[in-house]
């Protein structure tokens, strides 16, 4: 986006010869097609320099920027007042801003002498996208324009964006600067020393540091004509006439007295005359003396010469003086008041505390009498109430009883005074003045009512009508936000919201102890505003309460995690009661909608482009603080819309009570997750162990082992038998199991040091980082899943809950095809749901083991067994006299009855036929007293076929000295046995009387379990013969293997050790390299490849042929090669 040369060249010429600020880049065809000319620049910057733009007081410029606004300099800061920069609509697409004073309003007047590096570094301008006091993002670092991408001018206050594209995201709204500006005084100094002049005449702006005027006349008169004079000091002996205006800088003051009594200033805010002598501060008039705005338009007070004095609101008299006391317009609200015998009301008196009367109140003309100094109320002449008790003509109500006479009635019902009666019914009166406390289940007003709803406690109102400026704490004068009523309440207060729509800047922080109740659930709605709109709408404390009212349009937030409608507020305490939410609706959407998508599932999480829709409800135990009772949040008949995003989060050893909310279009609805540092942010987890055989001490290291692994480590914090705590949850998942499958160590702090064991962990308890619901009548409807527990510590319990169409996402057209069961309840990493629900079918489950279908009544188990308690008898009948009937000890099907491990028949025979190929199995044992005939196959752990018969046990047969097995047919010695798996014998002899023995092992074990070579000694194999037994045995004394009959091979086969031939039939193995041999009969050849050596002479045909090592041995050495 770098700026062209002919772009540079274009603003150079236009700032040098026609003295304009701004370029209109329109070298790019594409944006305008021709060149802007020079003089329709109307921004001017001059480069000549009249007097009157020479900053006056630009030494008073530090070299470091000031943090705040000063006389010289005014400062426009990220995080106090960035100024936001109005587009210039003549230069296209968004290129050139202008700094108007107001926003947006061309006629406001432009701010330029903006101080630019050269009266220190950190004077430079930068440029934001966006209200840098909200997010904005800083477009240069430097902003000093030297990236090419923009450029600032300093003088006249213009920005210009170069190149042809502006920078992304870049709108004709969202542009700030942060800088500083020159605000002090402009023109030329007068030179030092003293000055003379006859007549001074200024048409600019003239400082003077010290002006002496001496007298009156021409010779001393100062002339300032449409312009300003500065007077550093002014020192008059005569007197001093002023034709035009006298301007004061801020601060600067006009001083009355010689010890500076009276002052008359202003600071830049506001503006002041002060007394500060000893005196009194006297205003005096001629005529009435009024107080009123600036323009003259309206009055605030007036005080009249020999009349009344008049105080004003909104320009209408309230008050007024008169020669009686005091006139009152309007409704008069006091807390306390003194009223003498002349003031009159012309409205209503509404007294807020208490009233007190000193004399005798009359209401009305005279009907109705409070004479306090008697301790009397008289009502006409007809009635009296006084101390004693309450006279109504002749009759007389005291505590001695009730006197009646004329038209008072006593009856069984009650009794009636006039038009009034008081019976069992309640109390019907004309009039009703109620001092305490007035209890009704009903109460129907037909008049005028003057109740103070504060007296019990404070109650403040929110309305579309109201002001923040008033006190909030009356139905007639209700405060317009609710932000402005928490700034007030406190523990125990109500905050009422009347019906209308509340756009509230969030989070909304409610104090403990206080309640917000709208005006129901579609009368009252609550918004965050456009600024905060992915802020947590509301932050909980101790015992707060919200009801009746819908939240609305708020989105997530994924890097921040914020988006949700109910939160917990930073360091809550929950020491008294759980924050406490009902009646009220959660409704959100995603950011773009369709009419396929009318609440903005499918919106991508792209800000600032979209925004996904608000969540539900954080309740994260790591915000509570450690002297919490719990952490905790209770929800009664609230209704959650996210779409595709999560309903309700549980963690860090949260917990929730649920009763009766709905879930709509959720990716997950109620979700419980194991946190990583648990309620108040350090938790432990407790250890119960079994049969340790040490007292585990504190920093200690516990280990889990499953079949040889480590599967688990902790480090213990704490012990106090049986329970141990470990440091946070450790390393890995500690799980309880038995003995057979676990290992349990103990060791020092080191980790390598072993102290002790235990058999099995008997509890691991991680509670205080999972989450628990206790749910009852609650709904998930449509989304992509519902109940999630994910993770060690998690346990859901929902009863009543029904699942409609989960897993069909955005589709609520109920197609039963896009149901995904699995989906309503999802487990993961030892997270528990337990669950009784009705699915979109109306199929009951009680989790995933047990459905009854709505349909056909058909009841099906996921388990094959399953405990049917009950403490009298279960009876089913066919409605006639087929019945079967079963107790905890017993059950009578028809004519067949079981009871006390006994089957027995009340008529007929016991017929046992499974159908077709299946087997009667019984488990344990089968008694017969009489013939068993079976024409199948008996399968049994142990079979007995009489006292002194044969009994198969579960693992042994027993029975006399000698058991004969003889497979048909019998006595002939054929047929085969078959043994199905190994055959041990474990007597001294084992006879084998066959013809052959065929063993397909490749490996015969002899002597198993010898311990060594001594205990193997003798082992072998023997071939008994009548001329001597042939044996193949091992001796131990010479560590060999001993042969008792010669070794015959094959003239094919040799003798081999390590693999290698050593002999054969007739030849020694090469391997044979060194030999004692005395005697080796005649060889037929004999190859020396080495040298031969000979303690004798060497012979041929018993002739010696060498006998030394001489020359013939030498050239024998060369005859041989």
């Amino acid at each position: 986006m770098a700026a062209s040369q002919e772009q540079k060249l274009d603003y150079l010429l236009k700032k040098i010869g026609y003295v304009a600020s701004k370029t209109g880049i329109a070298e790019d065809s594409s944006l305008s097609g021709t060149k802007k000319a020079p003089f329709a620049e109307s921004i001017p910057s001059p480069l000549a320099i009249p007097s009157s733009i020479i900053w006056a007081d630009s030494s008073f410029i530090p070299a470091t920027p000031p943090g705040s606004s000063s006389d010289y300099v005014r400062v426009y800061l990220s995080g106090t007042s960035g100024h936001r920069m109005t587009v210039d609509n003549t230069v296209s697409g968004n290129r050139s801003f202008i700094a108007y004073e107001t926003y947006n309003d061309t006629s406001s007047g432009i701010l330029g002498d903006w101080i630019d590096t050269s009266f220190g570094s950190d004077y430079i301008i930068k440029v934001y996208k966006g209200d840098p006091n909200s997010g904005g993002v800083l477009l240069s670092a430097s902003g000093s324009g030297s990236n090419d991408t923009w450029f600032f001018d300093y003088s006249s206050g213009v920005l210009n964006f170069n190149g042809t594209q502006v920078p992304s995201g870049v709108t004709s709204s969202n542009i700030y600067i942060v800088g500083y500006r020159y605000i002090g005084a402009k023109g030329v100094k007068p030179p030092a020393g003293l000055a003379t002049f006859s007549s001074l005449q200024v048409s600019g702006i003239t400082t003077l540091n010290n002006l002496m005027l001496t007298g009156v006349g021409t010779a001393s008169t100062i002339h300032i004509n449409d312009g300003t004079a500065t007077l550093s000091s002014l020192n008059v002996t005569g007197v001093s006439t002023f034709q035009n205006n006298v301007k004061l800088g801020n601060d600067d003051k006009i001083i009355f007295g010689n010890s500076d009594d009276l002052e008359i200033y202003h600071d830049g805010n506001n503006a002041y005359i002060a007394d500060t002598g000893a005196g009194d501060l006297h205003l005096r008039g001629t005529a009435a003396i009024r107080l009123e705005n600036s323009a003259g338009t309206e009055t605030y007070a007036q005080f009249n010469v020999d009349g009344a004095s008049e105080l004003f609101y909104d320009n209408s008299k309230k008050i007024e003086t008169t020669n009686d006391g005091v006139l009152v317009s309007g409704v008069t609200s006091t807390t306390t008041a003194k009223i003498g015998a002349a003031t009159t009301f012309t409205e209503d008196l509404v007294v807020q505390g208490d009233a007190r009367v000193t004399g005798i109140l009359t209401v009305g003309t005279s009907s109705i009498v409070f004479d306090g100094p008697n301790d009397q109320i008289k009502v006409g002449s007809a009635a009296t109430i006084t101390t004693t008790g309450f006279n109504v003509g002749e009759s007389l109500l005291h505590s001695t009883g009730l006197t009646v006479a004329g038209v008072t009635t006593i009856h069984s019902g009650g009794y009636d005074i006039g038009s009034s009666s008081l019976h069992n019914t309640g109390l019907e009166a004309q009039n009703v003045n109620v001092s305490g406390i007035l209890t009704a289940s009903s109460l129907n007003i037909s008049g005028a009512v003057d109740i103070d709803l504060n007296i019990l406690g404070n109650t403040f109102y929110v309305a579309e009508t109201g002001s923040d400026s008033n006190d909030g704490d009356n139905i007639n004068k209700p405060f317009l936000t609710i932000a402005k009523a928490l700034t007030v309440a406190t523990d125990h207060d109500v905050i009422n919201v009347s019906a209308g729509t509340f756009e509230e800047t969030c989070p909304l922080t409610v104090p403990a102890g206080v309640t917000i109740k709208g005006a129901g659930l579609r009368a009252t709605i609550i918004k965050p505003t456009d600024a905060t709109k992915t802020n947590n709408v509301f932050l909980l404390n101790n015992a707060s309460t919200l009801e009746d009212f819908t939240v609305k349009d708020s989105f997530y937030n994924s890097s921040a995690d914020t988006g949700y409608a109910f939160s917990y507020a930073t360091g809550i305490a929950i020491t008294t009661r759980s924050p406490y939410i009902q009646r009220i609706t959660v409704l959100n959407r995603g950011s773009v909608l369709s009419a396929s998508d009318p609440y903005g599932f499918d919106t991508a999480n792209n800000p600032p482009t979209s925004y996904q829709a608000g969540r539900g409800a954080l309740v994260d135990g790591s915000k509570v603080t450690a002297n919490s009772l719990e952490a905790g949040m209770l929800f009664n008949e609230v209704t959650f819309f996210t779409p595709n995003q999560k309903g309700i989060i549980l963690t860090n050893g949260a917990r929730s009570e649920y009763l009766n909310c709905f879930h709509y279009f959720a990716s997950q609805a109620i979700v419980g997750t194991s946190g990583s540092v648990g309620i108040a942010g350090t938790a432990t987890t407790r250890l119960k162990f079994t049969n340790p055989s040490v007292v585990p001490s504190v920093n200690d290291v516990v280990k889990l082992f499953e079949g040889g692994s480590v599967v688990a480590v902790g480090t213990i914090t704490s012990y106090s038998t049986p329970y141990a705590e470990i440091g946070g949850k450790g390393s890995g998942t500690f799980t309880v199991g038995s003995g057979t499958t676990q290992d349990v160590r103990f060791f020092q702090s080191n980790g390598t040091t072993q102290t002790g064991i235990a058999s099995a962990i008997a509890l691991a308890d991680y509670t205080r980082f999972g989450a628990e619901m206790r749910s009852v009548g609650c709904a998930v409807e449509y989304g992509t899943q519902g109940v999630v527990a994910d993770g060690i510590g998690v346990k859901l319990r929902l009863f009543a809950t029904n699942f409609n169409h989960v897993g069909s996402g955005k589709d609520f057209t109920n197609d039963a095809t896009l149901t995904v069961q699995a989906n309503e309840v999802v487990e993961t990493n030892n997270g528990q749901v337990s669950y009784v629900s009705i699915d979109q079918s109306g199929d009951f489950r009680v989790g995933d083991a047990f459905v009854v279908q709505q349909e056909t009544g058909n009841v099906s188990f996921a388990a094959t067994t399953y405990n049917l308690e009950t403490t009298g008898q279960l009876t089913v009948t066919d409605g006639g006299s087929n019945q079967t009937v079963i107790t905890p000890t017993s059950a009578e099907i028809g004519d067949l009855q079981l009871a006390s491990g006994t089957l027995s028949s009340s008529s007929g025979d016991i017929t046992i036929n499974p159908a077709g190929s299946n087997e009667t199995n019984v488990t344990g044992n089968l008694n017969a007293t009489g013939n068993l005939t079976v024409s199948g196959i008996v399968t049994s752990s142990e079979l007995n076929t009489g006292p002194n018969g044969i009994g198969i046990g579960v693992s042994t047969i027993t029975g006399p000295a000698e058991i004969v097995i003889d497979p048909a047919a019998v006595g002939d010695n054929t047929g085969k046995v078959l043994i199905k798996g190994d055959l041990q014998v474990d007597g001294t002899e084992t006879i084998v009387n066959s013809t052959t023995v065929t063993v397909e092992d490749k490996n015969v074990v002899l002597g198993s379990g010898a311990s060594n070579d001594a205990a193997a000694n003798g082992g072998g194999i023997t071939l008994e013969s009548g001329q001597g037994n042939k044996t193949i045995r091992w001796l131990d004394s010479t560590d060999s293997w001993t042969f008792s009959e010669h070794v015959d091979l094959a003239a094919t086969k040799s003798y081999k050790i390590n693999g290698v031939d050593v002999l054969s039939s007739t030849t020694l193995g090469a391997g044979v390299t060194q030999s004692s041999l005395t005697s080796v009969g005649t060889l037929q050849s004999l190859t020396a490849t080495g040298a031969i050596n000979s303690n004798t002479a060497i012979q041929v045909n018993g002739i010696s042929v060498l006998d030394t090592a001489s020359g013939d041995a030498t050239a024998l050495a060369i005859a041989l090669g």
